[in-house]
């Protein structure tokens, strides 16, 4: 039987705490959403925040909360998710692309491009943390989405800390997950208060329910569990990648802590024959930026180290409830592709 790339820590306490609420009749957003929305909020370096039902709602709301309007400019990096380029085009602003280096996903040139920008926005691709200092000293709003990166921290705080607004995704490919949807939290007091204004003028229907919401709870009170599990489980790949012919993708900084979202292996051979080798073994692996803005949209500039990525990344499956036999199948996949 093949390893999928994806599959969602999910058992059987977790759908137990969703049969309550639906035993209780709870099922629309209420107290357990709002309280799901703060402590998820508190982990990411927030003060507070808003869930919402669907991941572009809670971005089209995070573009009124900053004021953004047609022709307006906005600094962003190529290795979003392309969700955020189809809102911006929605909204008609002015998208400007930095690159990143291929090695790490940090920042290249941001400085001088951020004459004239209203917000920057960034990410933490793959769960790697970039180098906070440099996208916190640009004096904009930074918004930091930490879909594949929640419970990274740099310098010792989590990562929000360094950012004005937090956007995670809770899809079934995240480190926690609801089964949709998404949260905003606001970094700073004022931040929160701004998005505690807007929660309640919000049509109930666009919020997260109690019901995910009690997953999500169950999902936030085992994230160090799963973290533990999925750097356990990195290790085991990283020593299979040292004796491959392949290299890795991941930060150089002493204070940042990045989160194993999946395993990135960055191909010093064609992709193809790769791809094949892994399925021939049973082992689905993926290209690893094949939903973001460098591929998917026009950027409008050069940005050769996202492209790299986009041409040679591929991801490989990781996480909390794969058993020791599929980690040491896929490591020997890892160590062994052409």
């Amino acid at each position: 039987m093949s390893i999928p790339l994806f599959r969602p820590s999910i058992r059987r306490r977790d759908m137990e705490a969703v049969l309550a609420q639906m035993v209780d009749e709870r099922l629309a957003p209420g107290e357990v959403s709002r309280t799901f929305a703060r402590d998820l909020s508190k982990v990411l370096g927030a003060v507070d925040g808003v869930a919402f039902r669907e991941y572009e709602r809670a971005l089209l709301t995070l573009m009124g909360v900053l004021e953004l309007s047609p022709g307006d400019r906005i600094l962003a990096s190529p290795l979003l998710p392309a969700v955020y380029g189809e809102v911006w085009a929605r909204l008609g602003v002015d998208v400007v692309v930095a690159d990143v280096d291929p090695r790490t996903g940090d920042p290249r040139g941001v400085e001088d491009l951020v004459d004239g920008v209203r917000a920057v926005f960034w990410n933490l691709p793959l769960g790697v943390v970039p180098h906070m200092g440099t996208l916190a000293s640009l004096g904009v709003p930074l918004v930091l989405d930490v879909s594949q990166g929640v419970g990274a921290s740099w310098e010792g705080a989590p990562v929000g800390t360094s950012a004005s607004y937090v956007v995670v995704s809770l899809e079934s490919d995240g480190i926690i997950t609801t089964g949709g949807g998404a949260v905003i939290g606001g970094c700073g007091r004022k931040e929160a208060q701004v998005l505690a204004r807007v929660r309640a003028e919000i049509h109930f229907g666009n919020l997260l329910s109690d019901m995910n919401a009690a997953l999500g709870m169950t999902q936030l009170a085992q994230l160090d569990e799963f973290l533990e599990r999925r750097r356990g489980i990195w290790d085991v790949y990283l020593d299979a990648l040292m004796r491959s012919r392949h290299s890795g993708f991941s930060s150089v900084h002493e204070g940042a802590v990045s989160v194993p979202w999946t395993f990135p292996v960055l191909l010093s051979s064609e992709r193809k024959a790769a791809f094949q080798y892994a399925k021939k073994q049973g082992v689905e692996a993926g290209d690893a930026f094949q939903d973001t803005l460098i591929a998917c949209f026009d950027v409008g500039r050069s940005c050769p180290g996202a492209e790299e990525l986009l041409r040679r990344c591929l991801i490989f499956p990781l996480y909390p409830i794969m058993s020791r036999e599929r980690v040491q199948r896929v490591a020997r996949v890892i160590a062994s592709l052409p």
